[in-house]
């Protein structure tokens, strides 16, 4: 069974996204009712990347954190420093296969000299691309050697959701975990039901949505005690 940090993960493992400084009773409250596994989206924050690291500091006795910092065309040269400067208080760190080189192997470095787990994603925010396309990305993605790999992909129609779902199936199993959903309102199910095809994580806001179709984790955490009874 896979491993983030020190906790055992089971599909559907849901993931809160802090995205800002929220309260500790807040997050405590949370832990109670069955969270245990954090992203901190330090690109998100309005306040100091200092004081999100000091959150995630105070509550890694109590979740697992995956740390995420995206590239854009405003931070590509402070993502280096970001990134050393929060790596200690993480369990993981997410990176974009989109991320340019040689920023992206340099970031896989830090977070493998770390002693960290590396997560690769990927994120279309248009529609859900051929197989074969999804197919080179995740061969592409095996190739640096992740502990996980996601795809987070919009979906315009029942029909491309069920084409994920597919390569999510045809993946399953075969040796790096997968967490595979559609964004959007027609992959709304997929949040939930992907875990049941072999999907490890699913993501859920605290605060407000910061991707189409985001649900938060109180309500993911409802449906899987009403979805996966067993877990």
């Amino acid at each position: 069974m896979p491993r983030l940090g020190s906790i055992e993960v089971t599909a559907p493992e849901i993931i809160g996204v802090v995205d800002s400084v929220i309260a500790q009773a807040d997050l405590d409250r949370l832990s109670a009712r069955g969270l245990r596994v954090l992203e901190f989206r330090f690109d998100s924050f309005k306040e100091p990347i200092a004081a999100a690291v000091e959150l995630a500091r105070a509550n890694r006795p109590k979740f697992a954190i995956l740390g995420t910092m995206r590239e854009t065309e405003t931070n590509s040269k402070s993502l280096e420093s970001a990134h050393a400067q929060f790596i200690e208080v993480v369990d993981a760190v997410d990176i974009e296969i989109a991320t340019k080189e040689p920023l992206c192997s340099s970031l896989v470095s830090i977070v493998r000299n770390a002693g960290k787990q590396l997560m690769i994603s990927h994120h279309n925010f248009s529609n859900v691309p051929a197989t074969g396309d999804l197919n080179s990305i995740y061969e592409q993605a095996r190739r640096m050697s992740p502990d996980f790999i996601k795809f987070a992909i919009a979906a315009r129609s029942r029909a491309e959701v069920e084409s994920l779902m597919r390569f999510l199936v045809a993946h399953t199993g075969e040796g790096v975990p997968l967490s595979v959903f559609a964004m959007g309102k027609p992959g709304l199910i997929s949040r939930v039901a992907a875990g049941m095809l072999g999907s490890l994580f699913t993501y859920g806001y605290l605060t407000e949505p910061n991707a189409p179709g985001q649900l938060s984790a109180v309500e993911l955490l409802d449906l899987k005690d009403r979805l996966y009874p067993e877990i």
